[in-house]
């Protein structure tokens, strides 16, 4: 898994300090379309707004808590969905990000396509991986999603995730044939490529002249089980374990740390079209927390975007993959604690 040593680099500089950089990946769902598409259409606002009693608990919360502590963040969008929507229904949701000052970057999941064949009913399950495909054709998916943000009146994007963070090196090349010098495109707890060279977990890497900076990994363990790589998400990673990480991460010179979220996390569904939904007390909590922390620890953290920070992080160029540890009894009691709030 690359260094693995807990002191911090040479030439570290502990009067800099650790960036956190949250990611709040915002998308529409298929919402059973492919699986019954005689019953289900897919489903748009409600997996981003999640309204509650009348007020946002997904988006809005967000919004609210970020402004209320000064926080800047990326919000990785996803493009394609327009194929199906049209561009009115996510722009407006991009214009009031955009308008309280957040980084705003592309999310590609290619299996919105499926939608510009009117015959889509009756074709097998399409392929929502960016691994695996053509490099041409990843460079028109690309385009068309400079294409959208320009017509979203938004800046062209620098940096790119891919959806479920299925990514494989021709998804790089064709990133630096467009133009895009930096990426999020890995997180192996969700995802493992079979490229070894993508087995990111932590600090800045250049793949095929594109940065990779990761979703921070973390090694857990739990009784009877092997250890295994979790991604620092606010709805998988404890607070208490979160905190470990970030001084950890902090001791040993990585930054930046990319922690991922979707708008969907702040509520709890009690079915997949989002029709019945309640807040999810636990998630709002964590990432209350982590600014909370931000604010406190002001001396040594701070929020950092793809946008604001990622000319510097070029110029930086490659910094260590070192992978990061979760205590046992941290994991311990991350488990029951999510195993609690999945059920109640």
């Amino acid at each position: 898994m690359g260094d693995t040593v807990k002191q911090a680099p040479a030439g570290f500089d502990r009067q800099s300090k650790t960036e956190i950089c949250i990611t709040i990946d915002t998308e529409f769902s298929i919402g059973g379309a492919f699986a019954n598409p005689s019953r289900y259409r897919p489903i748009s606002n409600e997996t981003v707004s999640c309204v509650v009693d009348g007020q946002e608990e997904g988006l809005g919360f967000l919004l609210r808590r970020f402004r209320d502590f000064g926080v800047h963040a990326t919000f990785f969008v996803e493009t394609l969905q327009t194929a199906y929507f049209g561009e009115s229904r996510m722009g407006a949701i991009v214009e009031r990000i955009a308008k309280e000052g957040h980084d705003i970057q592309p999310h590609l999941h290619p299996c919105w396509l499926h939608f510009r064949d009117r015959g889509w009913r009756t074709l097998e399950q399409p392929n929502d991986s960016c691994a695996g495909r053509d490099q041409c054709e990843l460079e028109a998916l690309l385009h068309y999603s400079f294409d959208v943000f320009a017509r979203w009146g938004i800046p062209r994007p620098v940096a790119l995730r891919t959806g479920g963070f299925h990514c494989d090196r021709t998804v790089y090349r064709a990133m630096r044939q467009c133009g895009l010098p930096l990426a999020s495109n890995v997180a192996l707890g969700i995802y493992r490529p079979s490229d070894p060279a993508l087995h990111c977990v932590s600090g800045r890497h250049l793949i095929e002249g594109v940065m990779e900076i990761p979703v921070i990994g973390y090694s857990t363990t739990l009784p009877l089980m092997k250890a295994r790589i979790r991604n620092t998400a606010i709805t998988a990673t404890s607070w208490a374990e979160m905190e470990t990480l970030l001084w950890e991460a902090r001791e040993q010179g990585i930054s930046p740390f990319v922690v991922l979220t979707h708008p969907f996390e702040f509520v709890k569904c009690d079915d997949f079209r989002y029709s019945v939904m309640r807040r999810n007390t636990i998630n709002q909590r964590r990432l209350q927390r982590l600014l909370e922390f931000i604010s406190r620890n002001s001396d040594s953290f701070v929020a950092a975007t793809f946008a604001s920070q990622g000319e510097r992080w070029l110029a930086g160029g490659p910094s260590p993959n070192r992978l990061l540890f979760s205590p046992r009894g941290l994991s311990l009691m991350r488990a029951a604690q999510n195993f609690i709030n999945d059920r109640i």
